[in-house]
């Protein structure tokens, strides 16, 4: 079940990339930072709302804002989805 929610994010974020960014995720070198694809803060928060309003997956620790990789979002998000269950 675990990995179903994961999975499930994961899409949310990726459609989030591509309609908002024109990103693949996964054509997202993973130690790629932020900015060097051109995603800002701006949308880390949308990613974090989004995340919050659907799965009810608080990102406000501070935490979100020290990411500075795709592979350090997508390890937070796993981390904090396998708590959901």
């Amino acid at each position: 079940m675990k990995t179903a929610i994961f999975d499930s994010i994961r899409g949310d974020i990726a459609s989030y990339l591509a309609v908002n960014y024109d990103l693949a995720l996964d054509s997202i070198a993973p130690n790629a930072t932020l900015e060097d694809v051109g995603f800002d803060s701006l949308g880390v928060l949308a990613i974090a709302t989004m995340l919050e309003n659907k799965y009810g997956l608080s990102m406000e620790d501070g935490r979100m804002a020290s990411v500075r990789t795709f592979s350090e979002l997508m390890e937070l998000v796993r981390v904090r989805s396998a708590k959901l269950c």
